[in-house]
């Protein structure tokens, strides 16, 4: 019984241990999945003010936090809670960037960065409020709250624009990129209409594609794409009119040097390599664009990176 008991404990442990383990990388994953920063002067103006504002009115109307005891200068005491708000988020949005430039590259933002932006400015916030309240607000108002106080109470008002603020960004950004992805789709057909007038006196490049003592024939018309999968590569091609896929391992960047050698194939993202001569469509979110090739299941996503090369090609 001792030595049962003794291998379940050993066997449950490690169980824990490797849910743990596992639960941690989701988390770490998904703090460093791509997120959108925003980038607009005008609607940062915009957004600094009505956070401003919205504090003003959540104040005004609801007088929370002692606020109803305050007799005089009511509007006034409430409207300097509103300036400071208003200038710490406006020097979080333009000052900042200009500080840490390298820091606040959209290429690289990600959900934990934007965690970590987001609680610096209710941070700032909570320093002035504090600061505010300890001086001029001692002329009007007679309770006394310690930082740690203002922190929660900043927080508690802050977090209703906060999460509207992103969802408008997300909304706002996703609009954008959409319609990017329209016109990109749009150039993407004329090309094709183009190149098909050309394509009967055109001589089509030819490829033996070599991997693991294999030779897949590839040429503009019949090859798809390359996904990676860890050690191993997927080559995605027609041939007779069917999709085949064959699997091979070979480093993804000698692959890419090898298909090069066609026309307008681009390496678009760490783990795919794709013939852009296929595409049907291109879609967009907020954060990236998404390739649809002819006839195949599945999307390619197109990193942050590359995102700007992709417009390029097709404007």
């Amino acid at each position: 019984m001792i030595g049962i008991a003794t291998f379940l404990y050993i066997y449950g442990y490690k169980y824990i241990c490797k849910a743990i383990l596992t639960a941690k990388v989701m988390f770490m994953n998904n703090l460093n999945a791509p997120f959108p920063l925003l980038q607009s002067n005008k609607v940062k103006f915009i957004s600094s003010f009505s956070f401003g504002f919205f504090v003003f009115v959540f104040l005004y109307i609801f007088q929370p936090f002692g606020i109803n005891e305050v007799q005089f200068y009511k509007p006034l005491f409430i409207g300097g809670y509103a300036l400071i708000t208003f200038s710490c988020v406006a020097f979080s949005f333009f000052g900042l960037p200009l500080l840490f430039k390298n820091t606040f590259n959209p290429d690289k933002w990600t959900v934990k960065k934007a965690a970590l932006y987001t609680s610096f400015i209710i941070l700032i916030i909570s320093v002035g409020n504090w600061y505010y309240t300890a001086t001029i607000g001692q002329e009007v108002i007679s309770l006394k709250h310690s930082f740690l106080k203002f922190i929660g109470i900043t927080f508690s008002v802050g977090i209703f624009p906060t999460v509207i603020f992103l969802i408008f960004t997300e909304k706002t950004l996703r609009k954008v990129n959409e319609s990017k992805a329209g016109n990109i789709t749009k150039q993407i057909h004329t090309d094709l209409e183009i190149e098909e007038e050309k394509q009967e006196n055109d001589i089509i490049p030819q490829i033996d594609f070599l991997a693991d003592n294999n030779s897949i024939p590839l040429n503009q018309l019949n090859f798809l794409c390359i996904k990676s999968e860890g050690n191993y590569l997927e080559v995605f091609f027609f041939i007779d009119g069917k999709l085949n896929k064959s699997v091979i391992r070979y480093p993804l960047k000698k692959a890419f040097e090898q298909v090069n050698e066609l026309n307008n194939i681009h390496h678009c993202h760490r783990s795919f390599i794709a013939n852009f001569d296929q595409i049907e469509k291109v879609s967009g979110n907020a954060r990236n664009y998404e390739l649809h090739l002819r006839n195949l299941t599945f999307t390619i996503p197109v990193s942050r990176g590359f995102s700007k090369d992709l417009i390029a090609i097709y404007k």
